[in-house]
């Protein structure tokens, strides 16, 4: 039997995830493993370490993300629960990830870059926010 990759996707509910869920599953080279915020709360950084080093994927592929902007606007809860899942929350992962090797993956919104880099975005070029949302 050939030893598959491990790859856990994170948002697993959300549209992104579920379809990224289905090319991976296609290609049937990965062991899929697909959480979504009941199997795992990514704003607690005790569970985050634990819960993924305890899996130890080889890729961690992030879709979780609050994009309630309006209610986040209007609402300071709902402000500050952005910041811990858009903001802590991929830091607690990233730091996961570098300390187990796992190559990690993050989704974010489409407007912090402009979109004309027509070969991407490194995670060190300088920004050119578009819209600034929570």
């Amino acid at each position: 039997m050939e030893n598959k990759q491990k790859i856990l996707i994170l948002g697993a509910k959300g549209n992104l995830g579920q379809q990224l869920i289905k090319v991976f599953l296609f290609k049937k080279k990965y062991k899929v493993i697909a959480w979504d915020k009941n199997d795992l709360d990514i704003t607690n950084k005790n569970k985050v370490n634990k819960k993924i080093v305890q899996l130890n994927p080889d890729i961690i592929i992030n879709t979780a993300a609050y994009n309630a902007v309006d209610a986040c606007e209007k609402n300071k809860k709902q402000f500050e629960l952005a910041k811990e899942i858009n903001g802590y929350a991929v830091g607690y992962i990233a730091k996961v990830a570098e300390e187990i090797g796992a190559i990690f993956v993050h989704y974010s919104t489409n407007y912090v870059f402009d979109g004309r880099n027509k070969n991407g975005y490194s995670q060190i070029q300088l920004i050119t926010m578009v819209r600034v949302n929570c």
